[in-house]
């Protein structure tokens, strides 16, 4: 274990949209702030929908030990040494069936390898709607690896995967939710691209795999106390926020996410998680 001894609480962020807007990185200010809550005696853990390369992009300027969760939580990291914690992956009957269903709607899956195969995910691009090509080049362009083309997933050689994600439509996510035998054997949930809100994300992770089950085994196998502050602006970070003690929601969260926060913080853009998280520590007084 390697928290530090003094321990005054959890934090516990989303990235997109809550600590930042921009991939290029965090803003100086953020990053001096949050290596000054470390210093103090929080740990503090980042819990994001995107992958490892990504998420690292963004918090290359942190000079401190931190926690990562990505894809949702179904790989937990400890940082900057990469070490492994947790993995919780979608059984490939899942993608298969998820594969048949989508024969109902326009939009097609996008199948993320993990962690440890290096990021890249794979993909049937005959299946995906043409206005969306141009969408899904440009993410080619951003990932880590190579994508890789099938034109059926069962040729994946992986029996095991950290998230699958569709990019599209509310309405059809839900139509294909609906006719889904396996819910129960899943995490699903819809927001919006936090990089175009044109379009919407899928994710779909194992039930065990969400930021906040990645938040409990963090607390559970550190055995880190309370107070638990948590801070997102989508509906990903929703059961985490409902986990937290003290809830931080950004001014462009949806209302529903609005509705659970006991601080709403200024837009990213702004640095609002700075003032977010003043007024948090403030409650703690």
């Amino acid at each position: 274990m390697r928290v530090q001894k003094k321990h005054l609480g959890v934090i516990g962020l989303d990235i997109d949209g809550t600590i930042t807007d921009d991939r290029r990185g965090l803003a100086d200010e953020v990053a001096l702030f949050l290596e000054e809550l470390h210093r103090r005696g929080f740990a503090i853990i980042f819990i994001t929908g995107r992958e490892f390369v990504y998420a690292m992009e963004v918090l290359s300027k942190l000079a401190f030990p931190f926690y990562l969760g990505v894809q949702n939580g179904a790989d937990l990291l400890a940082m900057p040494e990469k070490r492994l914690l947790k993995s919780v992956y979608l059984d490939k009957s899942i993608l298969l069936e998820l594969e048949r269903q989508c024969e109902k709607i326009a939009e097609d899956l996008l199948v993320y390898a993990g962690f440890e195969k290096g990021d890249f995910c794979y993909y049937r691009p005959d299946k995906h709607p043409q206005e969306l090509l141009p969408y899904l080049q440009a993410m080619q362009k951003r990932s880590a690896g190579t994508w890789h083309a099938v034109q059926h997933f069962c040729e994946c050689p992986q029996k095991v995967f950290p998230l699958i994600k569709a990019i599209g439509k509310e309405a059809s996510f839900l139509k294909l939710y609906e006719h889904f035998p396996l819910q129960h054997l899943v995490e699903y949930v819809v927001i919006k691209d936090p990089l175009n809100q044109k379009y919407d994300y899928l994710l779909v992770t194992d039930r065990k795999a969400s930021k906040k089950h990645a938040l409990e085994y963090f607390m559970q196998t550190y055995d880190l106390s309370r107070p638990l502050i948590v801070a997102g602006d989508d509906l990903n970070d929703k059961a985490s926020l409902e986990y937290a003690d003290i809830r931080i929601v950004m001014e462009n969260a949806p209302s529903s996410l609005k509705n659970l926060a006991d601080i709403i913080a200024p837009l990213s853009i702004h640095q609002g998680i700075i003032t977010g998280l003043k007024q948090a520590l403030d409650k703690l007084i």
